[in-house]
């Protein structure tokens, strides 16, 4: 039995160990280098007016990511209308330096990954107000039940007696009970 635990634990380590990016990983950043070089223009708007979004998908450890998609999608809306002035332009590396050079296009970029990060922290502020208010509701209906039930079937319900030692139960003494 305890040969099998350890047969177990060793596997694990070994699975930990071996943590490769695997071939489709592989492939795909293959894939992701080769589109980037062949729309060069468009991956050098996009490296520079998206750097906010990089660093809420490093920073952000939540399971969903709630908080980089919400920044990472005003971010893109922010980069979206340079990205099609590039496009309709020559669709040059020139194009993305004449917009990116001009300090009003990297405002608009990032502000709008700010506005990203306030829409996430006020819309987690009233979901967690709201599902608060409804836990304090539910306390107090809770509450209210246990003292309709304690009405009802004595104190003894409410597991509030006193406990010897050992976490059981004293018992009143019949003989004071009779006096």
């Amino acid at each position: 039995m305890a040969k099998a635990k350890q047969k177990q634990k060793k596997k694990k380590i070994k699975k930990n160990k071996r943590r490769g990016i695997g071939f489709k990983n592989f492939l795909f950043l293959i894939l992701l280098a080769g589109v980037g070089i062949l729309f060069l223009p468009t991956t050098f708007l996009l490296s520079i007016g998206m750097l906010p979004t990089f660093v809420a998908l490093l920073i952000d450890h939540s399971p969903g990511k709630n908080k980089a998609f919400t920044i990472g999608a005003m971010n893109f809306a922010g980069c979206f209308p340079y990205l099609l002035g590039v496009w309709t332009t020559t669709n040059s590396i020139e194009a993305s330096i004449h917009f990116l050079s001009d300090p009003v296009t990297v405002i608009v970029m990032y502000g709008l990954a700010g506005l990203g990060y306030i829409i996430n922290w006020a819309t987690v502020l009233g979901v967690s107000s709201i599902l608060i208010e409804r836990s304090q509701n539910r306390l107090k209906r809770i509450e209210h039940e246990k003292k309709m039930l304690e009405e009802r079937w004595g104190n003894e319900v409410s597991g509030k007696y006193p406990l010897d030692d050992f976490g059981f139960r004293l018992q009143p003494d019949i003989d004071s009970a009779e006096e």
